[in-house]
């Protein structure tokens, strides 16, 4: 084919000819369609339901909202009911005296549908259309994908076609319906070089050539599939278009687009297609992993497929409504990905083309509402957004399991040392009268807001130590003196004496005066900020009348909270004091109000990473960034203490005195025994100081796992309701997890969750799943889908060519356990793959697109493997499999246009990495991959639509990573090619192309060699130094002492092939 494109290149007046001949063919190819169409039935659902979906549907379809005249073409009971004409809608073998086909024909603008301003008007030839249609007794059926699968009769096929598998009599006989003669196989260099891309997205190495082409055994093509489908690589090069759809990028997306860790789920991906992960399986994994029955670390990591959408942390963003949109785009990946279908439509209204209606779409957003997430990641942390999954590694998980069991044993221990302490304390309370509470030990801080310096409000029980003011709150009297009063900006700051992380129990308690009551006040907190930081720290709120204490990772499932049951009274001066005992559990959090325990309720309790941030961030008071602050609140004598304080000690800070014992033997659970075991018992003492120990060493071998985001619900699931229009805000009628029930009912026996939404799409009796995945690998091996449009399978999506060897294939798939290895081999074994691609004159004339595949598939390479193939030839690809994301080279300053930030490029392997490897800001893509069509990743994407652009020429010309593959190709062809220029072109030709180049191939490129060979010795400018040459641009320097004006004329020659149509063309 490539000397197809030096006739071209070089010889106009051809390329005009088969233009000339094109344009006649296409005007016969029209005639040929509409002789072989009327000679066939009208099918409704292939022929009458597009135009009726096109035409009518916005206005007579799904959408109950949109729907004229209550009356809709996409139920059979509809077309049957009269008209106000009295005619009936549709009156089978009647045409004339239909109502919709009278309604189409009438040139009354009153009368005429679509109504005259109708932007697409029913052509003649779909007027023709439906008359037939009715005349022959307007049979309906429901639209063909909705239909359940059955594998159908294998069709006859006359003459001597070659027919390897049953996918060859399917195509056959659709192209002698067609009238067309199907070519010969390709030659084998050329099947190999196809083969080797399709399986591997790369070409054949010089190894595997040699070993193919020698091997004259009649299994040599199928043992070279097996080969394929067996190397790693085949996971590599499944996985490029997986990560189209599952939108997986190395960032979070929008306006900061800062880093996102989730390339350890892109190696999942290459890792299940590797072991052939059977596709019900794939499917379930990463639906609903973390639900399964026998879920382990894979599984769970399989659920960041529904972590990869674009995430905020913009300023202003309301947490509520980004959540909702991030549910919303699992709905719309889950609907596009396996089902085919724009689910998207039904957000706001009915669908106005499909039977899904508004309440099927939020039933199936319930199946993700229920995600416990924040609807932001962080801003000023770098902590994973919950919920999360841990990445072990170097014997972490062991060591963790070892620690957990360990603080499990200590606490344990405690029951035992309390039982037996019982009759000490006995004893001690006996033999000590006099013994009372000190209210002050242990305090590390306290505030009476009286006492100030040039430094702030003195710290009574830290010298030198004070809290810093901000805007100066205003002083009141208080309780015990003068207290402040916050306005809800103005602040007071303490550092050092505040800083607990979740191991260290401590407690705090102050004076407050609630001025009223609101869905959120901040009292204090020790945090940076709010949603910024994902919460982490701990801080004191009021929630509508509650007080409220939570120690945070990251909001809302990394952390614990507890709050009042009660509400707190207003107006009026009360002492709140809480402690934390250090557990990380909700448990260990309590509430006193005026020295006394109260009633609360646990509202979070999953706190498994720490809230400190390793820097100096201070306990502030009445205010926080972006935050509601205590507005109007007043607070007085702030005590601060690192340990966990017993009811009758925080008695004794309430009275401000030592408190006396009664005389009384106590109750063993009043508190008396708990501050005597902490104040007095040394085994319980050193309990503690090993709890304490262990809880440490736990805490800090977790904080240096690294995390992954990944799926899981909030404990009791979230109620999901019909949002109006779409809008997070306005919620409407309440609905339950459910599905289509026109497309398939779900079970009522799977469970409401993401596991029994997994259940139902790979049901057996699912009539989109196996279809729709069928296509897209159809598509990835020919270029196009039997079913064009793979994102659409819906009523307004393309008609398939070959509807029955669609349904054949998706019913074998499901019977053959979704192997997807085997779907592979069963289609790239079959004759129709391996034909020869280049056209006859009839084939260009009557398939001009190769709808109906009587010649082999041709297609442009995918942008990773225009890149992978130059560097697979010039051997400087690295083979490693996964890793991080690697930055190769690009141009200076798309990043900082962009984000501000700037663009390092990776050094020595990290260069070279096969480009799915490749660092994907999703606000800066790669622009070398995407000139040549590759996404964004903003959204999911099953089928890139190829271009042509003059930019694509310069890529491949001036991109530093095609120069420094040419360079280093020169290189091998001159290390490795032979001794004659001739060899050395032969030998790089085929690292490229596979086959060796022709006569005419040979001259273009020799003249190229030395055309550049001349201009290197020629005393012109060319030969001036210059800062930056051929031979400087990327970071592999040739080896010394080779010739470099060969290698530099080589390298004209290297590049050239690397541009020549047949080089990013597979055909």
């Amino acid at each position: 084919m490539t000397e197809i494109y030096f006739k071209y290149r070089f010889e106009p007046s051809a390329y005009q000819r088969v233009v000339g001949k094109l344009r006649f063919c296409l005007a016969w190819f029209i005639v040929c369609s509409s002789a072989a169409l009327a000679a066939e039935k009208v099918d409704f659902s292939r022929d009458i339901n597009p135009i009726l979906s096109d035409r009518c549907f916005a206005c007579h379809g799904p959408d109950s909202e949109a729907r004229k005249a209550d009356l809709r073409f996409d139920v059979e009971s509809n077309l049957s009911r009269t008209a106000d004409s009295g005619f009936p809608i549709i009156k089978p073998g009647d045409a004339d005296h239909s109502e919709l086909f009278r309604r189409i024909m009438s040139a009354d603008d009153d009368e005429m549908m679509p109504p005259p301003d109708f932007l697409v008007p029913v052509t003649d030839s779909e007027k023709a259309l439906i008359k037939r249609w009715i005349e022959e007794g307007a049979e309906w059926s429901s639209h063909w994908a909705f239909k359940k699968i059955k594998s159908p009769y294998m069709p006859e096929v006359h003459g001597d076609a070659i027919i390897r598998n049953p996918i060859d009599r399917f195509v056959e006989s659709k192209a002698q319906q067609k009238g067309l003669s199907s070519t010969m196989e390709a030659s084998r260099e050329r099947l190999l070089r196809r083969v080797s891309l399709d399986l591997t997205g790369l070409p054949p190495t010089p190894e595997l050539s040699d070993s193919f082409l020698k091997d004259k055994h009649p299994q040599a093509y199928d043992r070279l599939v097996d080969q394929l489908l067996a190397s790693e690589r085949f996971g590599e090069r499944m996985a490029m278009d997986w990560l189209d759809i599952a939108r997986f990028a190395d960032t979070y997306g929008y306006q900061s687009d800062r880093f996102n860790h989730m390339w350890p789920w892109r190696d999942w991906v290459i890792n299940a297609f590797n072991r052939n992960l059977p596709y019900d399986q794939f499917i379930t994994q990463q639906m609903a992993g973390d639900l399964m029955e026998n879920k382990d670390q894979e599984t769970v990591l399989a659920t960041a497929f529904h972590r990869n959408h674009r995430q905020t942390n913009e300023g202003g963003s309301t947490n509520e409504e980004f959540r909702v949109e991030y549910n919303a785009d699992r709905l719309k990946t889950t609907a596009l990905a396996f089902l085919g279908l724009t689910m998207e439509c039904a957000r706001c209204h009915d669908h106005k083309y499909d039977p899904i209606s508004q309440a099927d779409y939020y039933s199936m957003f319930a199946f993700f509402n229920s995600t416990d997430e924040s609807g932001l990641y962080s801003h000023f942390t770098d902590a994973i957004p919950s919920p999360t999954h841990f990445l072990y590694r170097d014997g972490q998980q062991a060591k963790h399991s070892d620690l957990k069991g360990e603080i499990q044993r200590l606490e344990s221990m405690e029951d035992t040392i309390r039982k037996n302490a019982e009759e000490a304390f006995n004893r001690w309370w006996k033999e000590n009268p006099e013994a009372g509470i000190d209210p002050d030990i242990n305090l590390t801080g306290y505030f009476n807001f009286e006492d100030k310096t040039k430094e702030g409000y003195v710290n009574h029980a830290k010298e030198n130590h004070h809290a810093k003011v901000s805007d100066n709150p205003s002083q009141f009297e208080g309780p015990k003196g003068k207290a402040l009063q916050f306005d809800g900006e103005n602040s007071i700051s303490i550092d050092q004496v505040a800083d607990f992380n979740r191991t260290q129990p401590f407690s705090m308690s102050a004076w407050i005066h609630i001025p009223r009551e609101r869905e959120r006040i901040i009292v204090m907190h020790h945090s940076k900020a709010g949603s910024d930081a994902g919460s982490r720290g701990y801080e004191l709120l009021l929630e509508n009348g509650h007080a409220a204490f939570a120690l945070i990772h990251f909001w809302p499932g990394n952390a614990i909270k507890v709050r009042t049951v009660n509400k707190l009274p207003l107006q009026e001066w009360l002492h709140l004091g809480w402690t934390y005992d250090g557990s990380s559990k909700a448990e260990g959090i309590h509430f006193f109000i005026n020295g006394r325990s109260v009633d609360t309720e646990i509202t979070r309790n999953s706190l498994y990473k720490d809230i400190a941030y390793g820097s100096k961030v201070p306990l502030q008071l009445g205010a926080r960034f972006r935050g509601r602050g205590y507005k109007d609140g007043k607070l007085d004598e702030l005590r601060i203490f690192d340990q966990s304080l017993s009811e009758p000690q925080m008695l004794a800070v309430f009275n401000e005195a030592k408190l006396p014992k009664t005389g009384e033997q106590p109750n063993l659970t009043d508190g008396w025994f708990d501050y005597w075991l902490t104040r007095y018992h040394e085994p319980y003492q050193d309990l503690q100081k090993d709890l304490l120990q262990a809880r440490s060493d736990e805490n800090k071998l977790i904080n240096g796992v690294t995390e992954i985001m990944a799926m899981g619900d909030v404990k009791g699931g979230r109620k999901t309701y019909i949002l109006n229009r779409g809008q997070y805000d306005l919620p409407g009628k309440e609905v339950q997890p459910g599905t289509p029930e026109k497309i398939f009912p779900f079970d009522t026996t799977w469970p409401q969750n993401r596991l029994g939404l997994a259940k139902w799409l790979t049901s057996r009796d699912n009539p989109l799943t196996s279809r729709v995945v069928v296509n897209r690998f159809w598509q990835m091996f020919f270029g196009r889908g039997i079913v064009e449009t793979a994102e659409d399978f819906g009523s307004q999506g393309s008609q398939p060519t070959h509807p029955e060897l669609l349904d054949w294939m998706a019913a074998w798939y499901v019977e053959n356990e979704w192997d997807t290895k085997a779907l592979c081999r069963l289609i790239v074994t079959s004759h129709t793959y391996r034909k020869e691609s280049i056209p006859t004159e009839e084939m260009l004339t009557m398939d001009p697109e190769n709808k109906w595949l009587a010649r082999g598939p041709k297609q442009r390479l995918m942008a990773e493997m225009i890149r992978d193939q130059a560097l697979s030839a010039a051997d400087i690809l690295s083979p490693k499999l996964g890793g991080p994301s690697v930055k190769p080279y690009q141009p200076p300053g798309v990043w900082k246009e962009v984000s501000g930030a700037t663009y390092q490029a990776s050094k020595g392997e990290g260069l070279h990495r096969r480009s799915l490897y490749t660092f994907l800001k999703r606000t800066a893509p790669p622009p070398s991959m995407l000139t040549f069509d590759a996404t964004s990743r903003e959204d999911c994407i099953s089928r890139r639509v190829p271009t042509n652009t003059p930019l694509q020429a310069l890529v491949l010309l001036n991109d530093p990573q095609f120069i420094e593959a040419a360079r280093m190709l020169a290189q091998r062809m001159l290390l490795e090619g032979g001794d004659s220029l001739e060899d050395q072109i032969s030998f790089g030709f085929r690292l490229v192309l596979t086959r060796k180049p022709s006569n005419r191939e040979l001259t273009v490129l020799s003249a190229i060699f030395s055309e550049r060979l001349k201009s290197l010795t020629a005393p012109t400018e060319v030969n001036i130094d210059k800062k930056e040459t051929i031979e400087t641009v990327g970071e592999i320097k040739w080896k010394e002492g080779l010739d470099r004006r060969q290698l530099q004329s080589l390298t004209a020659v290297s590049l050239a092939i690397l541009n020549v149509d047949e080089a990013i063309v597979r055909r």
